[in-house]
């Protein structure tokens, strides 16, 4: 079980999310970081077991994180749809997201 997971868009993102990991590591907090490159199998559900197991859900916001997000198979879209579900979104209780395009899509 880890104190939090990091999602994050691998294109702005990667270089952020390690140092974050780094900075609170160095605090004594733990955080899951995915550093694969592969998608797929059994990895998906790793992935989604790894934030329900994770106290908190933190996403790193970097230019673009969202654009992809009106696709149902992108992956931060599924992270955060898995943390709204897992109820880690302390902070907020989001249920619709508006990208900047003004394209809405909802966590289900």
């Amino acid at each position: 079980m880890s104190d939090a997971f990091i999602s994050y868009r691998r294109e702005g993102g990667y270089l952020m999310a390690q140092l974050l990991r780094s900075s609170l590591k160095d605090k004594g907090i733990y955080c899951y970081l995915d550093l694969e490159e592969d998608h797929s199998g059994q990895f998906d559900e790793r992935l989604l077991d790894a934030i329900r197991d994770s106290s908190n859900f933190i996403l790193i916001l970097t230019r673009g994180t969202l654009d992809r997000c009106v696709n149902k198979d992108d992956w931060v879209r599924r992270e955060i749809a898995e943390a709204v579900n897992s109820k880690k979104c302390y902070s907020c209780n989001v249920s619709r997201l508006y990208l900047a395009q003004r394209i809405e899509w909802t966590l289900s």
